[in-house]
């Protein structure tokens, strides 16, 4: 059985991720081979506040609109970041750091419980 690292403040007042993490996150860490943990918390902050904001309108994030709005940006120590590209940023306003945000961590079963709809290869 897998299990998969994450932060605590990952789920925090900034950052907001919930359980089951949405299939979103899940296909974006996946078709880019790397792990959820591997992401700095703007990252996700951009995600879901980009998640609500659209759900506020009644539509859903799909994949395709997510990656033509962002762009992957690989940081130090094998670390990414997700950013908001220029043309598109309506995001304005958001903490960008959190500190010390790999403080606490725990690990969690790769399972339904945890992960909405997980890819069918090995996670």
């Amino acid at each position: 059985m897998k299990y998969q690292c994450v932060y605590e403040s990952y789920f925090q007042a900034d950052t907001k991720l919930w359980f089951p993490i949405p299939r979103l996150i899940i296909s974006y860490v996946f078709r880019r081979d790397v792990k959820i943990n591997q992401f700095i918390n703007f990252s996700y902050r951009i995600v879901m506040a980009l998640m609500v904001l659209v759900a506020e309108i009644d539509v859903s994030m799909k994949f395709q609109a997510f990656e033509e709005m962002t762009f992957l940006k690989p940081e130090k120590h094998g670390l990414f970041s997700i950013k908001m590209r220029p043309n598109y940023n309506i995001l304005t306003g958001h903490p960008i750091k959190t500190q010390p945000w790999q403080r606490s961590y725990f690990f969690v079963k790769s399972d339904m419980a945890a992960f909405e709809d997980l890819p069918q290869e090995d996670f």
